[in-house]
């Protein structure tokens, strides 16, 4: 006697938030007693994962660091969104019949990074001639080579020795929960797909195609709506050459406008556009971070730096530091001054001439007002 199913004696209980990737993957729950799936088995499991999902925090997160790992491996990253719906991964084994790819971490529909790297080199087989040139100079062959490292898939065609692809290409992931819905496919000669080589004469009639067979609806998850993240890295960033960074993602922008990514693009699926708000609001984030962490760095500098020195020296260093900046109201900072001009006249320590001389530049270089130039130190200091 088969053992049954261990959901027939005891049904988990999902959070609402759980990773959806895994439940579709180790949970389908619709078999019969003799592991058989029911007939409407496929529809009642794909519609618990119909809605959003994936968490949002970790989903900016994940694409903030990733969009900060690509800029610092000489790369960049940008927003494309779904033009209609998208389906990735149906080709993976699954009882519904059409799988569906998941990140493993995150449980959201994602596009591998090989995906991405596939979808723009068929691009450039599909639509470069052989011989002409791109507006730097390269040629198909060549071009291939340095991105992609062969000139040809086939190493009996190839003209050069394969090598390390000069970019690299991550997985493209939604940077907002993703939309899921359920597509109906009604194929009508699904005996003539499967076994149309086993037909020995004219009399099979289940499996030659014709149009007596009837359509069987086959229902399928599918991305509805969702905005991902490409980023690509550059593993010679910084050195002379032909292409650049803005060539590869020219080349993303056509590909994923005339090809496609994911499966069924022929019926319309997997097409995006760039999406320049989300990307400009990605480079603002990247660009406050790095400003952030350029602020700590100075800071943690100038703590080592002024360590054992005396407040005056500290007060007049962050004077200069803040007037060298732009565009700001000065007032406080001239007030702070003259306060420094105060403590030299009247303090008995004896000042070094150097520092002195940062005074005297932060009152005439920094053009403060007349009043505190009037009151400019002469004789109250040694050497």
């Amino acid at each position: 006697m088969s053992q049954l199913p261990l959901y027939q004696n005891s049904q988990p209980d999902f959070s609402p938030h759980l990773n959806k990737g895994l439940k579709f993957e180790r949970f389908f729950n619709q078999f019969d007693r003799t592991w058989q799936v029911k007939d409407d088995a496929k529809t009642v499991f794909l519609n618990t994962f119909v809605g959003c999902c994936g968490d949002r925090q970790a989903l900016e997160n994940f694409t903030s660091q990733q969009f900060s790992l690509a800029h610092s491996l000489n790369g960049d990253g940008k927003v494309y969104e779904l033009d209609w719906h998208m389906v990735t991964g149906m080709g993976n084994s699954h009882p519904v019949e059409n799988g569906f790819s998941w990140h493993h971490t995150l449980g959201v529909p994602y596009i591998p990074g090989s995906q991405v790297k596939g979808i723009i080199r068929s691009l450039i087989e599909q639509y470069f001639d052989d011989e002409a040139n791109t507006e730097n100079g390269i040629n198909k062959k060549n071009l291939l080579h340095e991105w992609f490292g062969s000139d040809d898939k086939k190493s009996e065609n190839q003209n050069k020795d394969s090598q390390v692809g000069r970019f690299i290409f991550f997985d493209a992931i939604p940077v907002e929960k993703p939309m899921l819905v359920i597509d109906i496919m009604t194929p009508h000669m699904g005996k003539w797909y499967a076994e149309g080589d086993k037909i020995k004469n004219i009399d099979d009639t289940m499996r030659i195609p014709a149009d007596w067979h009837d359509p069987v609806p086959i229902p399928f998850l599918v991305v509805k709506s969702a905005k991902f993240l490409f980023t690509i890295a550059d593993r010679k960033g910084g050195e002379e050459s032909q292409s650049s960074i803005d060539d590869v993602f020219e080349m993303l922008n056509y590909a994923l406008e005339l090809l496609g990514a994911g499966a069924k693009t022929q019926t319309g699926y997997g097409y995006m556009s760039l999406n320049l708000m989300l990307t400009s609001s990605y480079e603002e984030i990247y660009a406050d971070k790095k400003a952030k962490k350029r602020k700590q760095e100075e800071l943690e500098r100038d703590e080592k730096d002024n360590e054992g020195k005396p407040d005056y020296y500290i007060k007049i260093k962050k004077l200069n530091n803040i007037l060298n900046q732009k565009n700001l109201d000065f007032t406080k900072e001239y007030e702070d001054i003259e306060v420094l001009i105060n403590i030299a006249l009247s303090s008995e320590i004896i000042w070094k001439v150097d520092d002195v001389i940062k005074l005297l530049d932060l009152i005439e270089n920094k053009k403060t007002t007349g009043f505190l130039k009037a009151k400019r130190p002469k004789n109250k200091f040694v050497t």
